[in-house]
């Protein structure tokens, strides 16, 4: 059985706190994808469940053996890291061999792993070379080839697909997709890139200063995302925010109130945390894609225009109401056109807003009610 079950990990380096009591349970066969941005501990809690970090406190079980403190060798883990890690002397076949020899594996085993490990990676025809001789997306193939013949529990992959250029990235989200099908193993993959975490994985733990601020399917988290940060990490352009007044709250609905705008009423789908009271500060969350047809207008001076083939980004500043979004500029919104669009900077746009596309945030960021699936 290859489940990963973490328990209140905690990794310090000297003051800092890089994990803060962690909690995480990954199921056989799953293929989970850790998100967030840099420093949020995402490659420490990965180096720490490959036993390249020793934790502080915690246990780290892998199907049903605590290897907390076994060396990496022994965890029943194989790693794909980043940079490749090949060994320029050694040919392709060499370096996806070398784990089993030093294992002290017979040479007929290790030639036979090689082998179908090439199979499936469709490198056959490379195992002669040295990874000079090779393209970036051959030798991350080398380097997966290298921790499928070993067989492991558990594969962790570092940001494999970061040093490769757009399209081969594209291409090999499709391979590990297919490869993570094939083989049916578990897997548990960092990235910065939330496309990649959209795409292939069965949840997502989107990670910030070192705690999990949720954990879910890509589809869940990007429909009822648990905070304002996690609403704001997954999407791009990332969500446009506009700061509110709770005009009424009652048991089954909240309505808040933007200077400029019709008020906005949505369901209260999540009651935890502190009560909300009649004028309290709060936040509406619009994704970019939800603007452009709707129950309201408003008007919009865009100041870029991104024409991009399959869609039209459209960066400007409304008439009415301004965003608080601090990566914004000048009160800026995005909106998303899923086509071509026929805009120049400097126009004048009216914009669809749905009134039923909005999230609503409380003054520290936890989703209060969630926007209509669209």
């Amino acid at each position: 059985m290859s489940t990963v079950e973490i328990s209140g990990l905690v990794k310090n380096f000297g003051a800092f706190q890089a994990l803060k009591s962690i909690d995480l349970s990954i199921g056989d066969g799953e293929f989970v994808v850790m998100v967030g941005p840099s420093g949020c501990g995402k490659s420490t809690l990965l180096r720490a469940i490959a036993g390249l970090e020793m934790p502080d406190d915690g246990m780290i079980m892998v199907g049903d053996r605590d290897v907390t403190f076994e060396e990496p060798a022994d965890r029943g883990v194989a790693m794909v890291f980043q940079n490749y890690a090949l060994y320029p002397h050694m040919t392709v076949a060499g370096n996806m061999g070398f784990g089993l020899k030093m294992a002290g594996i017979a040479k007929d085993a290790i030639a036979d792993a090689v082998q179908r490990a090439s199979d499936i990676l469709s490198i056959g025809d490379h195992l002669h070379k040295q990874p000079k001789a090779l393209s970036g997306g051959q030798k991350q193939r080398v380097a997966i080839g290298r921790a499928i013949t070993r067989q492991p529990k558990v594969f962790l992959f570092d940001e494999p697909l970061s040093n490769l250029d757009a399209a081969l990235r594209t291409r090999m989200r499709v391979e590990l997709g297919r490869l993570h099908n094939e083989l049916n193993a578990t897997m548990i993959y960092v990235t910065h890139d939330q496309t990649e975490a959209m795409t292939m994985a069965d949840r997502i733990v989107v990670l910030s200063s070192g705690a999990i601020e949720q954990v879910g399917s890509p589809r869940d988290l990007y429909n009822r995302p648990g905070n304002l940060f996690v609403a704001g990490f997954l999407g791009s352009p990332k969500m446009n925010v506009l700061q509110a007044t709770l005009v009424s709250a009652t048991d089954g609905e909240l309505t808040a109130s933007v200077a400029g705008l019709p008020d906005i009423t949505r369901p209260l789908d999540v009651t935890e945390g502190r009560e909300l009271a009649v004028g309290d500060k709060v936040l509406l969350g619009i994704r970019p894609e939800a603007l452009g047809e709707g129950d309201i207008s408003f008007n919009l001076k865009a100041r870029v225009v991104e024409n991009l083939g399959r869609e039209t980004l459209i960066y400007g500043t409304p008439e009415n109401f301004r965003s608080c979004d601090g990566d914004a500029e000048d009160g800026d919104i995005v909106v998303q056109y899923p086509r071509q669009y026929d805009a120049a900077a400097g126009q004048t746009l009216t914009v669809g807003m749905p009134l039923d596309a909005f999230y609503i945030f409380d003054s520290d960021g936890r989703t209060r009610s969630f926007a209509a699936a669209h």
